[in-house]
């Protein structure tokens, strides 16, 4: 029967492994979110604009890297904290724009 000591270091090893296998694969996901099409990811922040306040989610280029523009008509601290800074890779800019109204 093996002694406690060594039953504990190999604890400690597997739980090693685990915390590092764990960390490499979100490492992992972060860069394969990166290679997705700018389009795509537009499109799949498009759910966005059903939050209060949202009036457009676009595509644009700030200082030659894609980004993901919000446009918005109230500029709230609620928004905030329901749009995330970056998405799939892509940085997120809140852009105010005003109440928009079709002509």
């Amino acid at each position: 029967m093996p002694s406690l000591a060594k039953v504990i270091f190999l604890m400690k090893q597997i739980l090693l492994f685990f915390g590092i296998f764990v960390a490499t694969s979100c490492s992992f996901e972060t860069k394969k979110d990166k290679t997705m099409k700018i389009e795509d990811v537009v499109q799949k922040a498009n759910p966005w604009l059903d939050y209060a306040g949202v009036v457009g989610v676009a595509q644009s280029v700030e200082k030659g890297k894609d980004i993901i523009l919000v446009l918005v008509s109230s500029n709230t601290d609620s928004l905030k904290k329901q749009i995330p800074k970056t998405f799939h890779g892509y940085p997120v800019i809140l852009k105010y724009v005003g109440e928009i109204n079709a002509q």
